[in-house]
């Protein structure tokens, strides 16, 4: 991210400086959401470990493990 906004800061006018700045922000976006999706699936993730736990008993009573 540090690279693209020197690549901001350089390039200040013309074609360069635009996509530059598209380049910033398509990269932050992307990064929002990579942060966003980690949050939820730290509690996403727990959340269908209890359900999967809940439910594993029940599971291996109809359909035993095969050994």
């Amino acid at each position: 991210m540090m690279a693209l906004a020197v690549n901001v800061y350089r390039h200040r006018a013309g074609k360069e400086a635009g996509r530059a700045t598209r380049r910033l922000f398509a990269f932050s976006i992307f990064y929002l959401f990579a942060l966003f999706a980690t949050l939820l699936l730290e509690v996403v993730i727990p959340a269908v470990a209890v359900a999967i736990r809940a439910v594993a008993p029940a599971i291996g009573a109809i359909m035993p493990v095969f050994g």
